[in-house]
């Protein structure tokens, strides 16, 4: 028995410490929301109504100051793989787990990111989003496609570097889904590389990243943001190893199908499966 009852106020220490962790880190999140919405907002008419590239660059520069410093309080550990030089102006396609995929990538590739209208329309995400400067898309529907593949091909020929997630949606890590296409088109466009990157997330505190604990970290489906956001706080240190594959440059009779193709095999064959 007291063997018993000893474990199961050891149990409840450990949970209070994590939601202990969970409410200073909530804290530090909502202040430096405070600073980013307070530098960010003047920027926000001059991007939406100006559609200034020079105006985005500097936003996505400090997006990507604010990502480092945001992984170093959540706890999240990155390992690099590959080169570490890349010319500006290029397109980052990536698979896609969790919404701390875009802090992992902007930490070191500051960037424009490219996501749907869906997020653009939920609250608070979305108003995060256009304040970071992202270039959303109508994933449903092909009506609008050449105007916000000119969006992204704009910002590339000013020199930003824009990431994608041609997955078009974020997974459960079981595997990578097939790519999408039409924003591949964009890199042609523009004469820019292509940078595929694999993100791995590779250890949850002490355990291996696994079927069990994988939704403390990976955000997909109909998870409900701030819940998830409270439970990944509770964790002490997160992994993360995001490898580098060599530019896919352009060349004569390379269109977006292969394009598409090219950097789908690069990701898919870095990744390791959560099975």
């Amino acid at each position: 028995m007291y063997p018993q009852a000893l474990k199961g106020a050891t149990s409840k220490i450990i949970n209070l410490k994590a939601h202990l962790r969970a409410l200073v880190k909530m804290s530090i999140f909502v202040l430096s929301l405070g600073v980013y919405f307070t530098c960010t907002l003047i920027t926000l008419p001059f991007i939406t109504i100006f559609n200034s590239e020079r105006v985005r660059s500097i936003v996505v520069s400090f997006v990507g100051l604010l990502s480092r410093f945001a992984l170093w309080f959540m706890g999240v550990k990155l390992t690099l793989n590959g080169a570490t030089t890349y010319p500006q102006g290029k397109l980052i396609v990536s698979n896609h787990l969790s919404y701390i995929d875009v802090l992992v990538i902007a930490s070191r590739f500051p960037s424009c990111f490219v996501t749907s209208v869906e997020i653009k329309q939920t609250p608070f995400l979305g108003q995060l989003c256009s304040l970071a400067g992202c270039l959303f898309v109508e994933r449903r529907s092909r009506d609008n496609l050449s105007k916000e593949v000119g969006a992204l091909t704009r910002a590339l020929k000013a020199g930003i570097d824009v990431t994608i997630f041609p997955e078009a949606t974020s997974t459960n890590g079981e595997s990578v889904i097939r790519f999408r296409r039409p924003l591949f088109q964009a890199a042609i466009d523009a004469n820019v590389s292509v940078l595929p990157i694999t993100l791995n997330y590779r250890k949850i505190d002490d355990s291996r990243v696994n079927p069990e604990n994988r939704d403390f970290v990976f955000w997909y489906g109909d998870m409900p943001f701030l819940g998830h956001l409270w439970s990944f706080f509770m964790l002490k240190r997160v992994d993360v190893e995001m490898s580098l594959s060599k530019s896919i440059e352009l060349s004569e009779g390379l269109d977006k199908n292969l394009l598409c193709e090219r950097a789908y095999d690069s990701v898919f064959t870095h990744y390791s499966p959560i099975n």
